[in-house]
Order: C-alpha cells, then structure tokens, then sequence
C-alpha cells in the first residue's frame, strides 16, 4: 500500500516490497496520499488501513516531526509559516516548483534532490547529520537552450545551517507556492517562458530584434576583457583566471556562482538591434556563460526506473532534448516547462559588435523590418549621376536578396565552374571620407530589412594564427543570419601583395580573398585611401562607387535633412534655411562635418537659453575652416619637406 503510494518517486521507495523508513521525507510529501488511503474502506484490506492510520498518528507525534507540524503544517498563513534547519527536507521534494532570485531577477526551478553536507565536503547521505558545520543543499533544474536543443541543465542551491525558526520566503529558495504573491509571479513567468521559446525558435533570416536596457558580457579570457595585447595587464588577467579558478573549485552554490560571475562583467546600456542566436554565441562567443550551473548528476537509469512513467513524469524526463520534428515544427510546452525557463537570452548586440546575455523581457519585435526611407530620403551619393548610382545599387541589391529568397519568377544566379564559388555580391565604395560610404551600407541593410554586420580591421587583427579563424567566424556569423556584411576602411584587405609588404599584410589579404570566394552573401567595402587594389580583390568586385567631396547644392540638403530632425521650436528654421539658400558659400564640408557643427551649435543655443540661429551655425562652421586651412599649410609644408 505505501510502496503504491510512492511510485512515482525517485529512490525505488515504489518498488521495494518493505519501505525503507531511515529517511520519512517521502512519508511527509506524500502525507496526504497516504491519509487518503488509509481513509478509504475496503473490508479486504482494512487491517492494513489500520496500520497505515496508526504509523501516520505515530510518525506525527514523534519528536522528529513534532516542530514541523508545530511551526509549519498547522500555520495557515503562508507569511507565518517557518522551518527549524532540520526539518528543511519536508519541504522540497522531487518535482517540486521552486522560487530564488538569480541576478536579482525571479527565476523558477524543479527540484530534483536534496542532501545535508558537511561546509566543504561532497554531500552526505539524507539520514546522516554529523558534523558542526552542516548545509543544506537543493538540487534543481533549469532549462537552457543550445541553439539546437531545449533540455533541463543542473542548478544547486546551498541553504547553511541557522538556529532557531527561519520564515519559509526568506531562504536562498523556496517552494514557489510560498511566495506572497504566488499566482501573480507564476502567471509573469509563464508569459516570460512563453517570450523565452518565442524568441529561442525564431527561424533563419528572423533572428533580429530590437533592444532597450542594459546587457552583460562576461569571459575569463582576458584577451576577450582587455583585447589582443594584454600582457600590460598581467595583475588583472591573473586576478581573473584565478576569479575563474575559484567558481570551478570553490564551495559555493549556483546562485553563488551567478552572482559572482554577475560581479565581474561588462554590464552596459544598449539600444538597438540585436541578434538572438545561442548557437553562435556558444560558437563564437566567450567560453564563461552567465548561467553557471551545478556538476550534472545523472538519473537512475536502471529497467525499473526507465519503465516507470509515474517516475518519469514527475522528474520531468521529457523536458529533455526537445529539438524540431522532421518538418521543421516544434512542440507545445507544458506550463511548467516554459515557468522554469530563464530570464536571459543569448545574442549578438550589432552596433556593440558584442556577444552578451539579454533580458527577455527588454527584447522586442521589431515594427517594421524593411524600410526604404534612408535609402530614398537620405541617403545622398554625391557627383552627377549620384541619383542613377543609387538606382543601380538598389536593383542589384533587390535581385540579389530575391534570389537569396527563391522568390518566384526571378531568374537563378549564374553558376560558377566550381560549385558554391563567386555566389555573394561585393560592391566597394571608395572616396573621401564622411560623404556617406557607411550610410549606404546601413541604408542597403534597411531596404532588405536584414542585419548590419560592422567589421574593421580591429576586429579580425594581424596576428596571423588568428586573422583567419576570425574571418571565417565573421563570415560564418553573416552567412547564418543572412546579414550585410561592412567591411569599414578595409584599406588593409585591398592593397596589392608584393615582396616588400609585410608578411602579415599579405597573409591577410590571402586569407580575405579565400573566405570571400565561397560567401553568398552580401559583402560592402569601404575605404578612404586607395594607393593600390589587389588584382585578386579587383577580380571580385561587382560595383565600386566612387563618392568625392559634396558640391555645395549636396552640402545644401544635407544641412537640411539634420535641421529636419530637430524640435522646430528649438530653432529658427526659415532664418537659417534662406541662410542657406542664399548665404551658404565658401565651405567644403562633409556630412560629419555638417552633424558635428550642428551639434555644437545647438549645445551653445541651448545653453545660453534660446533657439538656435545661423550666427550659432556660423560660429563653428569658421572654426572648422579656419582648422581645415591650418592642415592644409602643415600637409603643403610636409610635402614640401620630403621633396
């Protein structure tokens, strides 16, 4: 009759025909199964019933179970209800819904077991209580998702021995039913479970969001922390790896841990777009997650244990390895299933070009994935056929990304002799700088409505053990989301290879010309300076742009497309428009030029209380000529020098 009762919970208390009773947990969580059935009438098996009956009054009655009926069971207020240190294990049990506060965010947990220990030895068995230092630990699982796969991962907490009575909602965790607003926190964290798959199942191509609120980063590698060259920092690089040494041996909890690891990284407030991708970030991101876990422990798998779906049902067995049917869906999760999911996403912020961890509830959809309003509006590609320039860019970007999509009707692309070669679309911008190169590499990346992927130089280095690792990941990372890729003064990748170019330099620009052969994606150069172009990068253009200074009509509208921009009771538009209509001459500034001036100009009109005017305008635009002429007397004078 007991060994019934106990099916379906772990430890073969289900199948052994005398019930072990050194450990009565499992008599308290199922006390009122157990009250119920000996209860129940059945003149067959009365005297059993009877028993049962008189080993509950008994076990109720006994000193081990006197203050857990005193303090905790007979309260009916879940605020007043409390639990001597020893009594802890009647209230966790497997399967269990519980409640702690990781990062300072509600999280929920399954428990899966629990155990006393000694403070800084391995766990000791339920029935053996020696030692002055003892600790209560909880075993859990969370739920994690590697970019391919949802399954349960291991989280531990460590509750240290206190005397007297502790509330039950002030211990590092807690059955959730405990909380004092219970149903309120499960509903929030149904709905965040519910954003958490939403956002994790996201399909290729639909994997960018938008984002308000602060990011964290974290790596114990310092070169991730402090860059390449870190050897200047050797005192914090150490600091760090032995920060790390201490998470993997020293004797704390999960919760520990995340706090820790909470403690040591790069928290900052970003705004934009990001990508939500765990299986990039666990192949290109750092190596330190921010969900540290517990060591696993395994389940019994033994025939008895396998073939029992009580048991199973209650451990939650099925919430492992959840991956998508052969036609691409997934299935409906249980509520439990998405209660104990995570606060935190994995991904890529663009404009930071960082791997971070996300706060689900700050990522959101974005409004409207493809707009053509920089493109059409804004961008502005400076020379005599600038207008028919953008046409052009636009119809090979547009057929580009149709054949990408195997839109119906557009005409497959030109196969190579070699298979998989030459598929992607390069277009190189070349010319001065801040005339509107980058602007129209973020224009192309709104009109597809896909991601920008920036990269310079920086980014990939010149050590050549690790240039093309890291273009490979770069190209790999474009490939998967199906992002436009920028090159950003890719100078370095474009100049001729010769004998007398550094070792490096070459080495580079080979690596670049391999990766680049099989990318199908769409890849935009920039660059300021052109002293030279490798034949092999050459061969693999398909449009280079030129973009020379601003005439004075481009300079024009450009002031006027950042005038447009502001409050129109913050300045005297139409003074400063037929200022610039009639006045604006003599200056040869480009786009960056333009918003900086603006920018200083509004500061000082702001800060002196009025709106701003042309004389505030007029102010930098001479201080930037009067820099511009002392430059040019410094560059006339050097190059007369190396005459």
């Amino acid at each position: 009759m007991v060994a019934d009762a106990f099916r379906d919970y772990p430890g073969h208390l289900g199948l052994n025909q005398r019930p072990s009773f050194s450990d009565i947990s499992p008599f308290v969580h199922n006390w009122q199964a157990l009250e119920k059935v000996s209860a129940e009438s059945d003149t067959s098996e009365d005297p059993c019933r009877d028993h049962l009956s008189n080993l509950l009054n008994l076990l109720k009655r006994s000193k081990i179970l006197q203050s857990y009926f005193r303090d905790f069971k007979q309260k009916t207020e879940v605020q007043d209800k409390a639990l001597q240190f020893k009594d802890l294990p009647y209230l966790f049990y497997p399967g269990q819904l519980v409640f702690a506060t990781p990062h300072k965010v509600p999280q929920a947990f399954l428990v899966h077991d629990w155990a006393f220990r000694e403070f800084g030895l391995q766990p000791r068995s339920r029935n053996r209580w020696g030692g002055h230092r003892r600790q209560f630990e909880v075993f859990c699982w969370t739920y994690n998702f590697d970019g391919r796969e949802f399954t349960r991962a291991s989280y531990n907490f460590i509750i240290p021995q206190y005397n007297e009575l502790k509330r039950v909602s002030t211990l590092r965790v807690y059955p959730i039913d405990y909380h004092h607003k219970a149903k309120d926190i499960t509903d929030d964290l149904l709905n965040r479970g519910k954003r958490f798959r939403e956002l994790c199942i996201a399909a290729r191509g639909h994997q960018m969001f938008d984002y308000k609120g602060d990011v964290s980063f974290i790596s114990n590698r310092p070169e991730d922390m402090f860059g390449d060259d870190f050897s200047d920092k050797s005192f914090l690089s150490t600091a760090m790896m032995m920060a790390a040494l201490d998470r993997e041996t020293g004797d704390e909890d999960s919760l520990a841990r995340a706090e820790r690891v909470e403690s040591n990284s790069k928290t900052f407030h970003f705004e934009g777009h990001v990508m939500v991708d765990a299986q990039g970030y666990n192949m290109f991101g750092p190596d330190l997650h921010f969900f540290p876990g517990a060591d696993a422990w395994s389940e019994c798998d033994c025939s008895q244990c396998e073939d029992n779906i009580a048991l199973k049902a209650r451990i939650k067995v099925d919430y492992d390895h959840v991956t998508r049917s052969a036609d691409g869906q997934w299935t409906d999760f249980e509520d439990e299933q998405l209660i104990i999911c995570p606060p935190r996403v994995k991904g890529y912020a663009l404009a930071s070009k960082m791997w971070v961890h996300m706060d689900v509830c700050n990522v959101k959809n974005i409004r409207k994935l493809k707009s053509e309003d920089a493109f059409n509006n804004k961008l502005i590609i400076p020379g005599a056929g600038g207008d028919k320039t953008k046409k052009l860019i636009r119809s090979l970007v547009e057929h580009h990304t149709a054949q990408a999509e195997n839109i119906q009707g557009v005409p497959g692309k030109l196969q190579d002799f070699v298979e998989g070669k030459g598929q992607g679309l390069v277009i190189l911008l070349y010319g001065v700088p801040g005339v509107g190169k980058t602007l129209t590499a973020e224009a192309i990346s709104e009109l597809t409505g896909r991601p920008l992927l920036k990269v310079n130089v920086a980014d990939i280095g010149l050590v050549i053990e690790k240039v093309e690792k890291r273009l490979n990941d770069l190209f790999q990372m474009a490939s998967d989301w199906g992002a436009v890729l920028l090159f950003d003064e890719a100078d370095v990748l474009l100049e001729t290879r010769n004998d007398q170019a550094a070792l490096a330099r070459n080495c580079l620009v080979s690596v670049f010309l391999k990766v680049l052969e099989y990318y199908e994606g769409i890849l935009i150069l920039t660059t300021n300076r052109m002293k030279s172009m490798d034949s092999g990068v050459q061969s693999r253009i398909h449009l280079a742009v030129q973009f020379p200074n601003f005439t004075k009509a481009e300079q024009k509208r450009v002031w006027k497309l950042f005038l447009s921009q502001l409050d129109e009771h913050a300045l005297e538009k139409r003074k400063i428009n037929n200022w610039l209509d009639d006045y604006y001459q003599d200056n040869n500034f480009n786009g960056r030029q333009i918003r900086n001036n603006l920018s200083a100009a509004m500061s000082l009109a702001r800060g002196e209380g009025r709106p701003l005017g042309e004389k505030d305008i007029r102010v930098f635009m001479q201080q930037t000529n009067e820099f511009e002429k002392f430059l040019a007397k410094k560059r006339l004078l050097a190059d007369e020098t190396q005459t």
